[in-house]
Parts: structure tokens; C-alpha cells; sequence
């Protein structure tokens, strides 16, 4: 049995469709945050767009004046976006890390060993199991 609530939707869907109106989430989606560095600024405009080259016809139209130049655009990531491998870690850190990823793949370690030595990396770090279950998500993102 067809819920009545689901035909409506369904309905709704196809009337906007049809006549070109969309919901505000779906044309977010489509357009992306950019930085417009422009000559003479230090800070940069950041504009919406589809692509670098409409972005970057816009940033034209708002300037309107021939002298300014545009240096570069560049996409802006996702603000819950993260790139695990431009993250600074302290020297010392960093050094043991090395040395510790280093001497787990040479020690060709079974499936349970490996999942000891996180058990006992995430105890250590002392994360609540929401912070853990959050971070697990970015990490299968990043991976992907």
C-alpha cells in the first residue's frame, strides 16, 4: 500500500522538476565554495559557483575595473573536509610514529595482534567512543 505521504513528495518532486523550481538544499549542492585571490588584497574573495571558470567570470563582473587582475582561484575543501597527511605532528612524535608504523609492517602481524595494538593506541589516547566513532568516519572518507 502507497503511503500518502510518499505521493505527495513524489508528486512535489515532479511539479519542481517540471517547472524549475528546486529546493534551496539541491542547488547548494551543486554549486562550490572558491577563493579569488585578486592582485592589490591580501585576503581573498570567496564566491559560489559551478566551476573555477564561472567563479572566476563573476569575480570579473564584481571588480569592473581592468587594472585589477585576478592572481588565481582555488577551491575551497569541505569545512568537515580533512587531509590527514598536510597535518603537522610535533618532531618527536612524528619521529616515533615512524619508527613504530615502520617495525608493525615488518613484524607481518596477525589480524587480532593489529587490533591490540589500536585497542591499546586508542585507550592511550584517552578519546570518548562519539569522538572515536566521528574520527572513524573521516578516516574511512579520506581512505575511500
Amino acid at each position: 500500500m502507497i503511503n500518502m505521504k510518499d505521493l505527495i513528495k513524489q508528486q512535489n518532486n515532479m511539479i519542481r522538476k517540471e517547472t524549475g523550481m528546486v529546493k534551496k538544499e539541491s542547488i547548494n549542492e551543486r554549486l562550490k565554495r572558491f577563493k579569488v585571490y585578486v592582485s592589490g588584497e591580501s585576503e581573498p574573495l570567496v564566491l559560489m559557483g559551478k566551476n573555477e571558470k564561472d567563479v572566476k567570470e563573476t569575480a570579473l563582473q564584481m571588480i569592473q575595473n581592468s587594472s585589477i587582475k585576478i592572481k588565481k582561484v582555488v577551491k575551497e575543501s569541505k569545512l568537515n573536509e580533512v587531509d590527514f597527511s598536510k597535518i603537522k605532528l610535533p618532531s618527536q612524535v612524528n619521529r616515533f610514529l615512524n619508527k613504530f608504523v615502520d617495525s608493525m609492517k615488518d613484524a607481518n602481524l596477525n589480524r587480532m595482534k593489529r587490533a591490540s595494538i589500536l585497542y591499546k593506541v586508542i585507550n592511550a589516547s584517552g578519546m570518548s567512543i562519539q569522538q572515536l566513532m566521528a574520527d572513524i568516519q573521516k578516516i574511512k572518507k579520506e581512505l575511500k
